[in-house]
């Protein structure tokens, strides 16, 4: 309910009321309607939510079916009433986002009954003693309290305590040594907190599933580690301080499925992780200072690396490696037949993929700035690719026909600056965004009649690109890229359905006539730049629902007709344009906020601009007797 606080009437008596959501703004502790709310005693839910001006909890002791409190995003509350300990039944409390709140009283801890304790986003220091008489709390989240620096030994007592999230807590340098007490633990996260060190008794927690210690200054493992043998998750990932050897224990950890120790500074994995018979992904990307690998285990489906050897694991789905290998050891991929995803980031030495049409199951192919690949032999053959990404790869020159990829979706060459031509292109069928950015050499591409599905077309600075033919058969598109295009002479003809959203033609040089614009009137964004011929634009006025008007460095440009009622438009901006001598009246335009008019030689006179939020105009020395004209 979001209401103002003279909402409830004097004869407000809803004695069956079970859940109340209260949601205004201007609500205080003083609120006359408080006692109402007392009076509610079949109430189970009572949630107060962004009621800013509220600063202490009512006294809620009159309410004693109550289950769940939600005082949540109340951000200037800095008290809680004691007579919260009189709620014997509440089994869910949420502080979340009472960003001022700093102590919780002790009398909370008779809150035997208990289950859940929220407490994220609040200014909150300690978790107190009195938490250990809550012995029935099953969940505690006291994520993103930055000012948390000490959580109390009586935690220990918190037996049926499953989660306990303490991500985000900056302040938080260590954790109590009784947190080995908590037997029932099953998820224990720890990521961007303050933490550097696990306490020993880490290795007591024997229910423990899940450990996330994410970007935390972790130095390294202790190894009781290896004791955790429920364990199903361990993600040090960002952990920039942990170096060296990872403790030999780790290959107790029988339940193990996944380990990310992703841009860590590791050196070497011990020897007894191929013993991890249950563990299917292991992410060491970025680890740098990674040496060598050992046998890995079979079970493996996922796997990621910078290393200058790939292991031969049959079973493997998902393979990525990046900053590496060289060449002279970069394998034979024919083995990996079950693969589903290729991802190749910077293998600066590779200069082609071997085995690559085994791959008969891959539906996902990157090999993204390997700058010395120079060729995809059997790429034609995976005909179940979803996506090919090569953007980056300058050495390729050309691919195969690659006609037969009929359920291709998404096709990146971008920068793949020797690229001189997509055979095949016009068979696929069902491609969804094509970018062919920076590619330099290429001059002509297949008709699109056929592409009905395609979305997003990015083809920005072809220099060699001469036109795009067959768009107006596409379904969907949404976006159209062509800046600098600089050898394009003629819009493209229009999509049939209208779906286009984002125009941009800057940088087309040899553009002359852009009426044809018209027939792009579906469009919210046009950007049209460095359009150095363009002397006559249409009518904008036709563009129903443009929002987003950019003009910039078209010095041939006379007029903008129609500009004042094209009353969707949010932002305008018109720069450069040295002939533009005057703009149309724009106080209709009831949705325009923002204005850029910048260095128009020529321009006299502006009108309609009383409605504006942001005005930037820049008048040039030769001509500062603009008018300005505001009704």
């Amino acid at each position: 309910m979001a209401c103002s606080t003279s909402f409830f009437p004097t004869n407000f008596h809803p004695e069956n009321l079970v859940i109340l959501n209260v949601r205004v703004s201007s609500l205080t502790e003083h609120w006359d309607a408080w006692h109402h709310v007392n009076g509610l005693k079949k109430l189970k839910v009572l949630r107060l939510l962004h009621c800013d001006k509220l600063t202490e909890t009512p006294d809620c002791s009159a309410l004693q079916n109550l289950e769940i409190l939600n005082i949540e995003y109340c951000v200037n509350l800095v008290k809680i009433h004691p007579s919260i300990k009189n709620i014997r039944n509440l089994l869910s409390l949420s502080l979340r986002g009472c960003e001022k709140l700093k102590e919780v009283p002790q009398e909370m801890g008779r809150l035997t009954n208990l289950g859940e304790l929220f407490i994220d986003g609040s200014s909150i220091k300690e978790i107190p003693m009195s938490i250990g008489r809550m012995r029935k709390l099953d969940i505690v989240s006291a994520r993103n309290c930055r000012s948390l620096v000490r959580i109390d030994s009586s935690i220990e007592s918190l037996r049926k305590l499953h989660s306990l999230s303490l991500d985000g807590c900056h302040s938080l340098r260590t954790l109590p040594d009784s947190i080995g007490k908590l037997t029932s633990l099953t998820r224990l996260c720890l990521s961007r907190s303050g933490v550097k060190e696990l306490p020993h008794s880490i290795g007591d927690l024997h229910n423990l599933k899940v450990l996330l210690m994410t970007h935390i200054f972790l130095e390294s493992l202790p190894r009781t580690v290896g004791r955790l043998e429920k364990l199903e998750e361990l993600d040090a990932s960002g952990c920039k301080h942990l170096q060296g050897e990872i403790p030999s224990e780790i290959g107790d950890l029988s339940s193990l499925r996944v380990l990310r120790l992703e841009k860590t500074r590791i050196s070497c994995l011990p020897k007894s992780i191929h013993k991890l018979s249950c563990l299917q992904e292991l992410d060491l990307g970025k680890c740098e200072e990674l040496q060598s690998l050992p046998e890995l285990p079979s079970s493996l489906t996922i796997l990621h690396l910078v290393c200058e050897t790939i292991p031969d694991i049959a079973n493997l789905i998902n393979l990525e490696v990046s900053q590496g290998p060289d060449l002279e050891r970069f394998p034979d991929l024919s083995n990996f037949k079950r693969l589903s995803e290729l991802h190749l980031h910077g293998c600066s030495e590779l200069t082609e993929i071997k085995g690559l049409e085994e791959l008969v199951c891959l539906t996902a192919l990157t090999a993204s700035f390997c700058e010395k690949l120079y060729k995809l032999e059997g790429l034609e053959r995976l005909v179940s690719l979803r996506s090919i990404i090569i953007k980056g790869c300058k050495a390729l020159e050309t691919l195969p026909y690659l006609s037969d990829l009929k359920f291709l979706k998404n096709f990146d060459a971008a920068a793949c600056e020797n690229l001189v031509g997509i055979q095949g292109l016009d068979r696929w069928e069902y491609l969804e965004e094509l970018d062919i950015s920076v590619c330099y050499s290429i001059e002509s591409l297949p008709d699109f009649s056929n592409l009905k599905g395609l979305k997003k077309l990015v083809a920005g600075s072809c220099l060699k690109l001469v036109e795009i033919t067959g768009l107006y058969n596409a379904e969907h598109v949404e976006e159209l890229n062509l800046s600098d295009c600089s050898s394009v002479e003629r819009l493209p003809d229009p999509p049939c359905s209208g779906t286009l959203k984002y125009l941009c033609i800057n940088g087309c040089e040899k553009i002359r006539d852009i009426q044809a614009l018209e027939e792009f009137s579906s469009s919210k964004t046009l950007y049209i730049e460095r359009c150095m011929s363009i002397v006559n634009f249409p009518d904008i006025s036709e563009f129903e629902d443009l929002e987003y008007l950019t003009v910039k460095k078209c010095p041939q440009l006379l007029e903008l007709p129609g500009l004042d009622r094209a009353r969707s438009l949010k932002f305008v901006d018109i720069s450069w344009c040295e002939m533009l001598e005057n703009l149309p009246d724009l106080s209709g335009l009831e949705l325009l906020g923002d204005l850029k008019v910048r260095h128009c030689e020529n321009l006299t006179e502006l009108q309609g601009l009383g409605g504006l939020r942001f005005l930037s105009i820049s008048v040039p020395k030769t001509n500062s007797q603009v008018r300005f004209i505001d009704q």
